[in-house]
């Protein structure tokens, strides 16, 4: 079946945003589930995180962000209308099973135009950081397999310090994939690299109707440096990188101060 339609929380209400997100940048024609695996542990290689992640594309913009991301945003701002506290909002978003447990960066691709950002919410901020869009050195193969019922063709590329093994579908004529993946003559639906470290596998489609691209606002517009820098310290000791924090002013937790497993996707900033 080659149009597997994706019938999620999402519809009910309208993908609208109450505090992470601002005004919209393009209407989405064309919305893609990917299950997104990753080790963050490399010590604990069986240790996997999946995430569900979306990849909403418009006229001129895409945007790949978490499920859960989405449907917590569409439930606070379908609350925020309701006149509802947010005590109510924070009770109601905690019901939802969470898709999403590492995953929370959005990346926008050509916006602004001829670039990639990406923002990434931790420490109650949102980061973000503007790259000129990758052009990906791909060499094509001859292999085929068959993926969502479409005969999809390999590709190789070596990326950011990992090497990857790429299928995409020429029947889907548009040059993207999941994370930073594009420039392909076809949609790319499944990726990983040689490690099998990270993941991506497109597991729906859909054709929404009344959807856009949302714009996440961000007050941290820093170098890609400072913040690959700082997403490095926060991991490596939160509570000492909270301390002092207006929004953390009290007295945190033992394991905040314990390092936890970070394995970034990306080796290399080029």
């Amino acid at each position: 079946m080659k149009k597997i339609l994706l019938s999620f929380i999402l519809a009910l209400t309208p993908c609208v945003l109450l505090y992470s997100q601002e005004k919209p940048l393009d209407t989405v024609k064309v919305r893609f589930l990917y299950r997104q695996s990753s080790v963050m542990d490399t010590l604990n290689v069986k240790k996997k995180t999946v995430d569900l992640m979306l990849l909403d594309i418009g006229s001129s913009i895409s945007k790949y962000h978490a499920l859960y991301g989405a449907i917590r945003d569409s439930i606070a701002a379908a609350m925020f209308y309701q006149n509802k506290t947010p005590e109510e909002m924070g009770a109601a978003i905690l019901k939802v099973k969470k898709t999403s447990f590492v995953t929370d960066y959005i990346i926008y691709k050509n916006h602004p135009k001829g670039k990639l950002t990406l923002v990434d919410n931790f420490a109650a901020e949102n980061y973000t950081y503007e790259e000129p869009m990758p052009v990906i050195q791909w060499s094509l193969k001859n292999d085929t397999a068959t993926l969502l019922g479409y005969l999809c063709k390999k590709a190789t590329t070596t990326f950011r310090g990992r090497n990857y093994e790429v299928w995409y579908a020429p029947e889907i004529p548009l040059q993207e994939g999941p994370w930073k993946f594009c420039g392909l003559p076809g949609l790319i639906l499944k990726a990983k690299d040689d490690q099998s470290y990270f993941s991506f596998v497109c597991i729906a489609i859909e054709f929404p109707e009344g959807k856009t691209i949302e714009q996440r606002s961000s007050r941290r517009i820093v170098s890609k440096t400072v913040y690959n820098d700082t997403k490095q310290r926060y991991l490596d000791n939160t509570g000492k990188f909270l301390t002092g924090s207006p929004l953390f002013n009290g007295t945190l937790p033992p394991h905040s101060y314990v390092k936890k497993p970070y394995n970034p996707i990306e080796r290399t900033e080029e």
